[in-house]
């Protein structure tokens, strides 16, 4: 049995929030303004005279809780280049990192890769309506189709795309509207620091340059794990859009950041870009939310 008293330097109003959710019974605040004292019971039974008092900063408790990624997940970074791969293959080595993600064996994880050509199906009913090129055609381009289980509508991946699949646990922040939104955000940055200004379009995933789509996004969870994730086109043919309602959106275009910025992207600088601006947006992105609704 041991009885400790946890204070935490500092306060704001995520703490505030965070502890009355938490700990709405064990939690009392400290008479001393700017203090909280977090008093717990480990195995129960009786008390003892003199417990031990810790004292931690917001961040550090918010890390041990659970509440933040841990160090290990954001200031090593990890980050994976598999290379050119077929989208099967990858889509089995995510399954594998989402396995490991869950047991506990390995931390967050950002991959890159570039995949083979292939059309892949969302989960969006009707999706594969808005494919446009028959069996034979497919054939004769050498583009194959996958039913995935990501959302989203249909899409393509092939040569000079950068894909991006993050593996990242999503229990401490169970919201994959505002993970939609961090990714666009992530991508927007990213393209902004290399001469493009993108944004969003209101209702539809993904980035934008006006009219054209620059960036598709769509996600699947397991266990609150995330897996597929992002694709940017760089250098990519744009010819095989012409088969599909990409995304079946008929109201845009599709373009790349090679057509936009009128020459070939050093596709590894984009990839350092973008991973640098992900795990730099990803602390604050799981940062506890205060929550403004009013309810009478």
């Amino acid at each position: 049995m041991s009885l400790f008293n946890l204070r935490v330097e500092g306060r704001d109003q995520a703490l505030d929030q965070l502890f009355r959710e938490l700990f709405p019974f064990r939690l009392r605040q400290a008479e001393c303004v700017g203090e909280y004292l977090l008093r717990s019971c480990l195995h129960g039974g009786q008390s003892i005279p003199n417990p031990v008092e810790v004292n931690i900063a917001p961040e550090q408790l918010l890390t041990t809780m659970g509440m933040m990624p841990s160090p290990a997940s954001t200031d090593a970074a990890p980050t994976l280049d598999w290379g050119r791969t077929g989208y099967a293959d990858a889509w089995k080595r995510q399954e594998e990192l989402v396995a490991r993600r869950n047991a506990g064996e390995a931390g967050d994880t950002l991959v890159f890769t570039e995949h083979n050509p292939v059309y892949t199906l969302g989960l969006r009913l009707g999706a594969e309506q808005n494919l446009i090129w028959d069996a034979a055609e497919l054939a004769r381009r050498g583009i194959e189709v996958v039913q995935t289980n990501r959302g989203g509508d249909i899409t393509y991946h092939g040569p000079g795309q950068i894909v991006g699949y993050p593996v990242i646990n999503l229990a401490p922040r169970q919201d994959l509207h505002a993970y939609l939104r961090f990714l666009e955000q992530v991508l927007i940055n990213s393209v902004g620091q290399l001469g493009l200004a993108a944004d969003r379009r209101a209702g539809k995933t993904g980035i934008w340059l006006g009219p054209r789509k620059i960036a598709a996004i769509g996600v699947a969870v397991k266990r609150w794990t995330t897996f597929h994730g992002f694709a940017l086109n760089v250098n990519t043919d744009l010819t095989p859009f012409s088969g599909i309602v990409p995304c079946g959106i008929t109201d845009g275009t599709v373009t790349s950041m090679q057509l936009e910025l009128g020459r070939p992207v050093d596709e590894a600088e984009v990839k350092r870009v973008l991973a640098a601006e992900f795990w730099r947006m990803l602390p604050e992105f799981f940062k506890p939310q205060i929550n403004t609704d009013k309810h009478g």
